[in-house]
């Protein structure tokens, strides 16, 4: 599929009701409220792998993947929740074919839209901080960091590729949302405690798209991951700082190397 803009219409939303945060030429942000409140300096995080947070310096491009390759089978994939078997499908008129060919083509617009998630880790007691959930959730054998911004920081460094809502996500069932927002801003309600903000790139692409950015705009701290030992977290933030002087870098207050650090009262401190 080539890269196709599409249009807020088209998707189901009234623009007139959406909240315009930036305009630059033909293309604007806008901000879609759910179940929050969602202003400019609200902070959003993200956690990413060390290697990519460091080509994001670098290239100063910041990649969007399209929905069609997100993990989660039933955004995936959509109404069809997974792959079927096409034996089993049951016998069609030819009107039906063809308004079910209409409907696998709109769909796969829709899920090759692009989508960069972000997070409030919000916890039950309303405040925002780290939780260990979000850390296991995205930590594999590579470094991870968590990216702190907010709302008019994302919006003021990047260059705009075509229209994009930012906005909260819905949980489990909401019979209030229309057909395409149950695609594209529903998740099930076991994902609720990810607190996702969905930063939707008008522009349906199933391999992706990369946009320009300014990462020393967009990012205001970095703090490693508490998986990591305090030695190896040490070398990282010295390399970061190196890249990054101006950003505030520390490790986690998550501390699972707490015994190994009982003697330290600075864990924030660069070992040599």
């Amino acid at each position: 599929m080539k890269q196709m803009t599409i249009s807020i219409n088209d998707i189901g939303l009234d623009e007139s009701k959406l909240k315009k945060i930036k305009k630059i030429d033909d293309f604007s942000i806008y901000l879609k409220e759910y179940n929050i409140s969602l202003l400019e300096d609200t902070p959003l995080y993200r956690y990413i792998d060390l290697s990519r947070l460091i080509d994001l310096f670098y290239n100063k491009k910041l990649f969007i993947p399209s929905i069609k390759q997100f993990s989660d089978l039933d955004e995936k994939y959509g109404c069809r929740k997974y792959p079927y078997n096409p034996q089993f499908r049951p016998c069609l008129s030819h009107k039906d074919k063809i308004q079910m060919k209409e409907r696998d083509k709109e769909m796969d617009i829709l899920l090759s839209l692009c989508v960069k998630c972000w997070t409030l880790d919000k916890r039950t007691d309303g405040s925002i901080g780290e939780t260990m959930l979000m850390w296991k959730t995205y930590s594999s054998n590579d470094i991870v960091c968590r990216i702190k911004t907010t709302i008019r920081d994302l919006a003021d460094s990047i260059k705009l590729p075509c229209d994009i809502i930012i906005a909260d996500m819905n949980y489990g069932k909401n019979d209030k949302l229309s057909t395409h927002e149950q695609l594209l801003f529903n998740k099930s309600i076991h994902y609720d405690q990810e607190q996702e903000i969905r930063m939707l790139c008008m522009v349906s692409k199933k391999s992706g798209i990369k946009i320009d950015i300014q990462p020393e705009n967009l990012i205001k701290e970095i703090i490693i991951s508490p998986f990591i030992p305090p030695q190896t977290a040490s070398f990282v933030i010295a390399q970061l700082r190196k890249i990054c002087s101006n950003i505030e870098i520390k490790l986690s207050s998550i501390r699972e190397y707490n015994d190994h650090l009982s003697t330290n009262n600075d864990l924030n401190k660069v070992w040599c």
